[in-house]
């Protein structure tokens, strides 16, 4: 807090047009570091700011907003790190003008130390949100949302992404979208509700914004849970994008997309022998570094034959260890770079 109290000694407004404001969670029996506070000082010192980036884990009195509107509402990039209550007010403050907006999703934490959730509180919370009437937001271009995995929970995160998907309406101009999970606890016995509310959630926003609109250009998946049926589901609901990003972490068991079965089924469901995604341009699919069992000579057939304009792109397959595999993939020729070896991704040197 030492800037900010540097920030409000000041005699005279600051000329700052980006701000960054980064609070590590406090310990135990100390005292919270309010939204509140922090905001007072930046609206006395920094009149002219335009971008905000404001990571700070504990949540504020929403009404408190409404007091800073005049400061808030000039705002045109955020990257915050607050319960979703509170983004759903700053997005409706800055709606006329909000251009790129981050938000890692903040689950409220009752103990700081031991990671416990209040249901009640929290439930609390995404009833807030849901009571509203959903957002439009006209100028926003750039949309990102990191979910943090809570131990206690690790559905609730997902829930909370999902319940501000959906309160959001209409994002007319939206080029590119990218949703990141970091949760690794994924187990044989299937995805939590919240993890499948947030596919749900995911497929209908992109359904009424593409529907409306053919902006959205580049849509990233990092570490999001989805099967074959899912996948399909969501590139169809996708036509316009140009940069297709998938990835992978190595934790996860999850991914299996782009088997045998994922190609088989978008022959038999594709209408006619029209592109899945028409439009694409560029690709990057990464995969975790595990002994898989995916096709990958279907894998090549698919790109070759599916994906319409495909120019150029990424591909890591850690486990490429067969002649008949790297043939299938070496048909590929100049489109792709296919990593292999057994370090993966994460630090390959051979490519085709």
């Amino acid at each position: 807090m030492a800037f900010l109290r540097m920030l409000d000694e000041s005699s005279e407004p600051l000329p700052l047009r980006t701000l960054e404001v980064v609070i590590d969670p406090p310990a135990q029996n100390t005292r919270d570091n309010h939204l509140e506070e922090i905001l007072g000082i930046i609206q006395r010192t920094c009149p002219s700011l335009q971008t905000l980036c404001l990571l700070v884990p504990r949540r504020s009195d929403p009404a408190f907003l409404i007091e800073r509107s005049s400061f808030l509402t000039k705002l045109t990039h955020i990257n915050l790190s607050l319960s979703i209550d509170v983004v759903f007010m700053i997005m409706q403050l800055n709606r006329r003008t909000l251009i790129s907006a981050q938000f890692a999703i903040n689950v409220n934490l009752s103990n700081a130390l031991s990671h416990a959730v209040d249901p009640d509180a929290e439930q609390a919370i995404i009833q807030a949100v849901r009571d509203k009437d959903p957002v439009t937001l006209p100028l926003l271009q750039n949309l990102s949302f990191y979910i943090k995995h809570i131990y206690e929970d690790p559905s609730l995160s997902h829930r909370h992404a999902a319940v501000l998907l959906d309160s959001i309406s209409q994002v007319p101009s939206l080029q590119s979208l990218v949703v990141e999970c970091n949760d690794y606890t994924r187990t044989s016995e299937g995805r939590g509700e919240g993890q499948l509310e947030l596919f749900d959630s995911l497929v209908g926003f992109v359904t009424r914004n593409c529907a409306s609109s053919s902006c959205l250009r580049s849509l990233g998946l990092l570490n999001v849970p989805f099967n074959d049926a899912e996948a399909l589901q969501l590139l169809r609901a996708t036509p316009t994008i140009t940069h297709l990003t998938i990835k992978e972490d190595f934790h996860s068991k999850w991914f299996d997309i782009f088997t045998a079965d994922f190609v088989k089924d978008m022959e038999i469901t594709s209408d006619s022998k029209a592109a899945l995604v028409p439009s694409l341009k560029y690709i990057n699919l990464q995969f975790p570094n595990t002994k898989s069992d995916r096709d990958y000579s279907g894998i090549a057939t698919m790109l070759k034959s599916r994906i319409g304009t495909l120019l150029s792109g990424y591909m890591a397959f850690p486990e490429v260890d067969s002649f008949d595999k790297l043939s299938a993939l070496s048909q590929l020729g100049m489109v792709l770079k296919v990593g292999i070896g057994q370090q993966g991704v994460f630090g390959q040197k051979a490519f085709i």
